[in-house]
């Protein structure tokens, strides 16, 4: 193996996975995980793509935070293994590959450490070598392996909340280090000759066929931009439309109707009617919850008088220039009134 001398999250080793097939590549490569296709790997390698800025995601955060106490928790339970340093290597044999260490021993075998949420915790202590958190995990640890030129890797699962871990042996066999080889090296060879991987219909972007789709495609989302900054202003409109009927209505006192200004208004009562939860009464009968003596309680209480609220239809009475006349011509009437009063 060869170190390289990089502090992992800089710039520097941002760009240094770029050009390398790394552990975490791999498990996509090898489609132990759903997280990224092959193509969105390619494009963000090629830096078509902006990769998703996880960060700030709490999972990722805690795990970063957590990792140097998980390292001396690792030092002081597995004496043996001296001090973990995390550190950056290349393969001597395949100049493609590449890893960042969570920590390498003194005897220059990796420890990926994992801290995960607590339900995946259980569910790996649960099913082991089974689970398919430990088989994606574990494709990232045999990649490791390769890249240093050993047979295995360890693993481990710390759980922040009580301070349990669980420590696996992942072995490289020929059968993995032959598949790890043969997907780094095609997708190594895409990367360096601009080879576009096949997209995933149902994962990946849409690519257009041609120009003059691409036009439709602009001209279209540009209206459709336009119609979505249109809907935000028809929803400011019906507040305030539903403001105004509100304070209309108020105007009315025990009034049912009214019409004046041009606005006609009809207030009218509505028949709140009760429910009757069918799906839930059957689910406790089935689970002999209910008895059919009970049932007939129920049912019997149900049969309450309807609840009555009030809803306003509004509607323009005065339409035409005419009627608009009209309006106008009252309203300056009011005002001049209004006026030799004050």
């Amino acid at each position: 193996m060869k170190i390289v001398p990089l502090e992992q999250g800089t710039e520097q080793w941002l760009d240094w996975r770029k050009k390398k097939i790394t552990a975490t590549d791999s498990v996509i490569l090898r489609g132990f995980t759903d997280y990224k296709t092959p193509w969105r790997l390619w494009s963000e390698k090629k830096e078509q793509i902006i990769p998703v800025d996880l960060s700030n995601n709490p999972f990722v955060k805690r795990g970063r935070d957590t990792e140097p106490l998980v390292r001396t928790f690792i030092e002081k339970n597995y004496p043996d293994v001296g001090v973990l340093i995390p550190v950056c290597v290349e393969s001597e044999d395949w100049s493609f590959l590449g890893a960042s260490l969570d920590g390498l021993d003194d005897d220059n075998i990796s420890w990926e450490i994992k801290v995960p949420s607590l339900p995946v915790y259980e569910e790996v202590k649960k099913n082991g070598v089974n689970s398919a958190t430990y088989r994606m995990y574990a494709a990232q640890v045999q990649h490791q392996a390769l890249t240093l030129g050993n047979e295995f890797g360890h693993l481990v699962f710390y759980d922040v909340t009580s301070g349990d871990h669980l420590k696996f042996e992942v072995f490289l066999t020929e059968e993995d280090k032959e598949d790890i080889i043969k997907v780094s090296r095609r997708f190594h060879f895409a990367l360096e000759h601009n080879m576009e991987p096949e997209r995933d219909p149902a994962r990946d972007f849409m690519q257009l066929a041609d120009n003059e789709a691409k036009i439709k495609w602009l001209r279209m989302a540009a209206d459709y931009r336009k119609l979505l900054e249109q809907e935000k202003e028809l929803k400011k409109i019906k507040k305030e439309m539903s403001e105004l009927k509100d304070n209309l209505v108020a105007l009315m006192g025990d009034y049912m109707i009214a019409d004046y200004g041009g606005i006609r208004i009809a207030r009218y009562a509505v028949k709140n009617m009760p429910q009757f939860h069918a799906q839930l009464i059957d689910f406790l009968q089935k689970k002999g919850i209910i008895t059919p003596e009970l049932l007939d309680e129920f049912e019997s209480s149900m049969q309450t008088v309807p609840t009555l609220s009030e809803a306003a239809r509004v509607s323009i009475s005065n339409t035409g220039e005419a009627g608009k006349r009209a309006v106008q011509d009252e309203f300056e009437k009011i005002v001049s009134l209004s006026a030799d009063f004050f």
